[in-house]
């Protein structure tokens, strides 16, 4: 566990939900800290145990709101202090903050509210207030996901952060991933927090640039066949060196449209043909469109999740005194070359109490990533 005046958090893991939840509130209990909204995240193996585990700790706790849900594994801060990262097994995360409750709002949106969702928001927050900030949960069982993520957040005018939360492959009516005061699911859920809030938010997509950008001038499809007009295969080679195993490691990224400060999406490189000196990608290479190379492997995760925080340190007013994390589900030791590591970098450079869940797909402004990790701090 880890505590600040305004911000607590706590990381548990048992045999049981009553284990894990009796653990949760042993380190969240002490001196009322006017405490009003709970984050808590749990592992598939509680995943029907949620509502309990929210029942519980609104009990003990007397926190009386409470978002989260399911993930495919949680983050958190064990209460020696130590970064956790657990997968198949039941453990549970939370982050509790003493918001003032005309600062935050909480939500369950299945999509056919869209038309209203503007004028309804306008009755809390003013429109020259615009525009919110959110924490969003994503459930794969609904198809629609990237629509209703892009919808949200034209019509909540909201930059909006979060992930595509676990679901079960056999799954009946009454499994719901989610909290926004009891459990739902079937769409969007999470947290609105009002502009007063002082927050920043950031986006880590493991990589690392290798060479500058470049012009597709021979493109069709999901192929690139040249790049400023020269075997785009070759302008690779020269990047990232002449390697036999650049798949899986080096990757097509473009311009960020959202974005005017050199950001860029990262995609896949699927396919080389040495022959013709094409590579196939996953984006339409339209001649025209900028291209650069980025490497992704354990040094460049970590030294863009170092990046990232220390961004997102400088934008806030004061040292960080809370932390929402998600990272992919496909990043942990599989990236970062250790169980735990990724949450020990960001646990180190935040030096605040943390949480957070490993998701099917981050969220990020009004996209639905990949292989990314989006953090939302707190000062």
């Amino acid at each position: 566990m880890k505590s600040d005046s305004d911000f607590r958090s706590a990381y548990a893991e048992g045999k049981d939900w009553a284990g894990v939840a009796k653990s949760l509130m042993m380190q969240l209990s002490g001196p009322a800290l006017a405490h009003r909204l709970g984050v808590l995240y749990v592992t598939p193996e509680l995943g029907r145990d949620l509502g309990s585990i929210l029942a519980f700790l609104r009990e003990t706790t007397r926190i009386p709101h409470w978002t989260g849900g399911v993930g495919f594994g949680v983050l958190g801060l064990s209460a020696d202090g130590v970064a956790r990262e657990a997968r198949a097994k039941p453990a549970a995360s939370v982050l509790t903050m003493a918001l003032p409750a005309s600062a935050f709002r909480l939500f369950n949106f299945q999509g056919h509210e869209l038309s209203k969702l503007k004028s309804t928001l306008s009755k809390w927050c003013k429109q020259d207030q615009m525009p919110l900030t959110g924490l969003i949960h994503a459930d794969p069982a609904n198809a629609q996901i990237p629509l209703l993520v892009a919808g949200f957040a034209a019509a909540s005018e909201g930059y909006l952060v979060g992930g595509v939360t676990y679901a079960p492959e056999k799954r009946d009516a009454n499994f719901k991933p989610h909290l926004a005061d009891k459990t739902v699911g079937g769409g969007l859920s999470g947290l609105l927090l009002a502009p007063g809030v002082p927050l920043a938010v950031g986006m880590s997509q493991g990589v690392v640039p290798l060479g500058d950008w470049h012009k597709i001038t021979d493109g069709e499809g999901g192929d690139i066949l040249r790049l400023d007009g020269r075997s785009a295969l070759e302008v690779l080679k020269e990047e990232a060196g002449d390697e036999q195993n650049l798949l899986g490691f080096i990757h097509p990224a473009v311009p960020d449209a959202g974005l005017d400060t050199g950001g860029f999406v990262v995609h896949n490189l699927s396919g080389i043909d040495a022959v013709r000196g094409k590579l196939t990608v996953s984006f339409q290479a339209e001649p025209g469109l900028r291209v650069r190379f980025v490497r992704r492997d354990t040094k460049a995760a970590e030294q863009d999740l170092t990046r990232m925080i220390e961004d997102v340190r400088r934008r806030l007013v004061t040292p960080p005194r809370g932390a929402l994390l998600v990272s992919c589900i496909a990043r942990g030791a599989a990236l970062f070359g250790a169980l735990h590591r990724e949450m020990e970098v960001a646990a180190s450079l935040l030096g605040c109490p943390m949480a957070g869940f490993l998701a099917g797909g981050e969220i990020m402004r009004n996209r639905v990533q990949a292989h990314s990790a989006v953090l939302l701090a707190f000062g």
